[in-house]
């Protein structure tokens, strides 16, 4: 009997312990329905691991991925500009169009940056084909010079580069969707898919995507509700740019 009595205030205990953990848990639900400003981990924000953009397939480009895909074998991985005889050139290219894309998926630079510097390693490209013209392959001057021109860009990439963005900033599934449209303008542009009008557009759209992504951004925190405002606009502008591409 003695045992029995002595039980009974840790049962009540215990019961008080689970009450105070479901009223915490309960808690911590509301603060995420009602998107909470303040660090969110993936299940708050939408956009971490395993987390997808409704929309963002690439399935969806249909008859257009192939293309879509060698096209990116072309630009970025610099197979339109340099021949196997200069693959090491090739690989500094393929991995400087690579760095530029991480930085931004990452939020150290800005869209705008991103695509200067998609553009100038791109003419670098364009530069040394030109520059190979007939022969066979780049010569040891020339490869000289165009390592020397990427070898510069990636300088301006690192000093450019922010050291550190707060977990509240980043938006990496955002930030990879804007880049694939950059490349299927380019893509349109370059292929004529898309005409002068329907290039710029497409621009006009991703510049004011860009600028609500700014504005979310502009207080140090993306909340969760921004965030999936800003989801849903790249998804618009997504569909806008098969619908222009004929996809």
């Amino acid at each position: 009997m003695q045992t029995m009595k002595n039980t009974k205030p840790w049962i009540q205990l215990t019961r008080n312990l689970s009450l105070a953990v479901a009223v915490a848990v309960v808690g911590i639900g509301d603060l995420d329905a009602k998107g909470k400003r303040g660090p969110h981990g993936p299940k708050g924000r939408g956009d971490g691991p395993g987390k997808s953009i409704a929309g963002m397939n690439p399935d969806e480009l249909g008859a257009l991925r192939d293309q879509f895909a060698a096209y990116q074998k072309q630009t970025a991985g610099g197979m339109r500009y340099y021949v196997d005889a200069n693959k090491n050139i090739r690989f500094q290219h393929k991995e400087t169009y690579e760095s530029i894309q991480r930085s931004l998926a990452d939020d150290r630079i800005t869209e705008e940056e991103g695509r200067e510097f998609v553009a100038e390693l791109l003419a670098i490209g364009e530069n040394a084909k030109e520059m190979r013209g007939g022969a066979a392959a780049l010569s040891a001057d020339q490869v000289d010079t165009v390592s020397g021109n990427i070898s510069d860009l990636r300088g301006k990439i690192k000093k450019a580069r922010k050291n550190d963005v707060a977990a509240e900033m980043l938006t990496p599934r955002l930030n990879r969707m804007q880049s694939r449209l950059e490349e299927l303008n380019r893509l349109g542009v370059d292929t004529n898919k898309l005409s002068a009008g329907q290039s710029s557009s497409l621009r006009r759209k991703l510049d004011s995507l860009e600028g609500k992504e700014k504005g979310a951004k502009s207080d140090g925190n993306v909340s969760t509700s921004e965030l999936e405002k800003l989801h849903a606009d790249v998804r618009d502008v997504f569909k806008y740019a098969l619908k222009s591409l004929g996809s």
